[in-house]
């Protein structure tokens, strides 16, 4: 009789940890890396989190935070879905979104009012149920039937959300003031026009009017009223450009209330204690269509306002009422880049930098102190860098294939250093994060730190884990913005394309692909009053979603996985039969995975494991959640525990896939993996 020797079957636990790693030979990679992920994030405390969506946004309530309402009820007719009850007593409505004849339930969003214990409710006029019970309502995912209820009456808000009125994508976003500013074309693309999220959605933000002056002279003022002859008008903004008013050659443009009494013509006009000389009628600010707006917040000693440029037509000043044009005097005055820096506020040109007077933007004279520096070749990023002893908080100006310094506060002390030749950085994607400043050039993702030391070396990247995939698509980058809450930046491709680099400290803890249900144009980082990020994105269709929140992409499905690393347990040439995997899974509410496997470097000789289904179920609450409702959630339940899955093959190494595809089930997070097998013979 033959007796086997009896091997004893053994762990590994795997730390899911390092992101996308495609560069490093399979035998020398991470076990917790990947070879491949799309829509996962590496978690900045640890494992890989599937991400979190997006809403449509207006400024109106995210459909998804509505929850949805439960009522006792005799039920004698039929309820279906999409119908509006009506309370007959109260006059009470809801949206139905479900319901369950055995029990009794109607569910129901959107409420007005208020139904009554004994009243019957309607549907289009006629009794479908007399009311048992006071409804009540939950916001949660706590079970699937609850998270079914949940995207169901979030797609029935959605469709209150209101897409930015006009044509085409958006071409820029910016919060201020309490609001968020959206850019688009308007319907015709005659013009583009300015839209504020407002609690009732978008409105169309009036661009003004303006009166071009000579010679003013006296109390010249905001506030002031115009007179000329019979014809009036409030002035809202005195942009004086050249001259001043003691002298009586002040000159400029004044941005005036509509005219009363007909239209202002060339010639004299007064104000109380002074007066100025029109250069003919009152015109409409409009501004041409098209462009990229970029946009900056900054204090003159005036109050905090708005600067933005488009690349089409003039800079402007907007202080959430008044707009006023910036002239520089350029023969083609249509700045592409802006920043503020050092009291200056800087324009790029193509090649030329330019920058106004100092605490005076709308004064671009050298006899004030505005100037003019040539970069070469096209201006691409402009990024003021923190204040220290060293820089004494300098401005970092990119081309395509170069790069510079700034230093010195005025035009009296500038000194412009030339930081690199032969490396540069693509438009827009160039940020601050993590104590230092990075961007994405042919090399893929370099900071400045590591650029200065080692100079133009690919070794210098950051991003060689993901080179090829940053490679492929560097023609198609669009955009990029910092997540201060993830500790993440940002970079958006066309055909809705991203990578999340996640940072831990200074240095990156992982590289993670993206592939967004919309093409992705416009993103904006900012902070709302209460001090919550708010992270916002804008599309190709006018469409703004506030961003890292709900299951879905705006009601399509989120569609993600990871593939881990071929991982050999530390014995590359011994085959093991694999046997079960656990996770050290997190969420919040019930959700659903599916785990396979491939096995031997996905080799033909053995059948990759079958993607099979699992669910689990985190139904505990956070007690200082922000959504929450009270006695809409469960306190006991669990957010964090082991979830087994059972695997079955022999080889010499395995690779395991976890997929999720939802537009109901807020994402997992997959912390780590205990894996289990048993050793075989070597390899032959």
């Amino acid at each position: 009789m033959i007796v086997l020797p009896k091997v004893e079957t053994k762990q590994q636990h795997i730390l899911l940890r390092g992101g996308v790693d495609q560069s490093t030979p399979p035998l020398e990679a991470s076990a917790g890396s990947l070879r491949d992920s799309v829509n996962f994030d590496v978690n900045v405390l640890g494992g890989y989190q599937r991400i979190d969506g997006y809403e449509k946004w207006d400024g109106t309530q995210l459909c998804n935070t509505f929850g949805f309402y439960t009522v006792v009820a005799t039920i004698v007719g039929a309820v279906d879905e999409g119908r509006t009850i009506v309370g007959a007593t109260s006059g009470a409505t809801g949206v139905v979104i479900g319901n369950d004849l055995t029990e009794g339930y109607i569910y129901f969003t959107r409420p007005t009012g208020t139904f009554q214990v004994g009243e019957p409710i309607n549907i289009l006029g006629s009794t479908v149920a007399t009311v048992l019970s006071e409804p009540y309502q939950r916001i949660d995912r706590a079970d699937a039937m609850a998270a079914s209820l949940m995207v169901k009456a979030a797609t029935v808000s959605r469709a209150y959300v209101q897409t930015v009125p006009g044509a085409g994508s958006i071409l820029g976003l910016q919060y201020y003031g309490g609001a968020l500013y959206a850019f688009r074309n308007n319907v015709g693309a005659t013009s583009m026009a300015v839209y504020k999220s407002t609690l009732s959605g978008w409105s169309l933000v009036s661009m003004g009017t303006k009166l071009e002056f000579t010679a003013g002279t006296g109390s010249l003022t905001d506030g002031a009223v115009i007179t000329q002859g019979g014809v009036t008008a409030t002035i809202a903004r005195v942009v004086i450009r050249s001259g001043s008013l003691g002298s009586s050659t002040a000159a400029g443009t004044l941005i005036i209330s509509t005219p009363a009494g007909g239209d202002f013509a060339a010639g004299a006009a007064t104000v109380p204690a002074g007066g100025f000389t029109a250069s003919g009628v009152q015109t409409a600010i409009t501004h041409a269509p098209s462009g990229r707006v970029r946009a900056r917040l900054f204090n003159f000693g005036s109050g905090q306002k708005m600067y933005f440029c488009s690349g089409v037509d003039y800079a402007y000043e907007f202080d959430g009422t008044v707009f006023a044009p910036i002239v520089t005097g350029m023969t083609v005055d249509k700045p592409s880049h802006i920043n503020l820096h050092k009291n200056h506020l800087f324009l790029g040109f193509g090649p030329s930098l330019q920058h106004s007077s100092i605490s005076n933007p709308y004064v671009w004279s050298a006899v004030t102190g505005a100037a003019e520096l040539n970069m070469g070749e096209n201006i691409t990023n402009l990024l003021s860098q923190p204040s220290d002893a060293q820089s004494g908080g300098a401005m970092v100006i990119s081309t395509r294939n170069s790069m510079f310094v700034l230093y010195g506060s005025s035009s009296a002390d500038w000194k412009l250093v030339t930081f690199q030749r032969d490396s540069g950085s693509l438009a827009h994607t160039m940020q601050s994060i993590a104590g230092d400043t990075y961007f994405y050039d042919d090399r893929g993702i370099t900071n400045l730190t590591m650029a200065q030391e080692f100079g133009n070396f690919r070794a210098v990247s950051i991003s060689e884990g993901v080179r090829n995939w940053l490679v492929t698509r560097k023609s198609y980058a669009i955009d990029s913005c910092v997540v201060k809450e993830k500790n993440q930046l940002r970079l958006f491709f066309g055909g809705g394309t991203g990578m999340h680099i996640t940072f831990m400290g200074p240095k990156p803890s992982g590289f993670m692909p993206m592939q967004y249900a919309h093409n992705i144009v416009a993103s904006h980082s900012a902070e709302f009053e209460t001090g919550v990020e708010a992270v916002f994105y804008g599309d190709d269709s006018g469409n703004v979603y506030l961003v890292d929140t709900g299951p879905s992409f705006a009601g399509s499905q989120i569609t993600a996985y990871f593939k881990t690393q071929y991982n050999h347990s530390g014995a590359p040439r011994l085959r093991k039969r694999f046997r079960k995997v656990t996770f050290e899974c997190g969420g919040a509410g019930y959700a659903d995975f599916q785990l396979g496997a491939e096995l031997g470097y996905g080799t033909f000789n053995v059948a990759p494991q079958a993607l099979a289904l699992t669910d689990v179920s985190f139904t505990g609450g956070r007690w200082d959640d922000p959504a929450g409702y009270w006695d809409s959630g469960v306190w006991d339940g669990k957010v964090l525990l082991p979830v087994e899955v059972p695997l079955d093959g022999t080889e010499e190494n395995i690779s395991i896939i976890v997929y999720q595809s939802s537009a109901t089930y807020l994402g997992l997070n997959f912390q780590s993996a205990l894996l289990q097998y048993t050793p075989r013979r070597g390899m032959r």
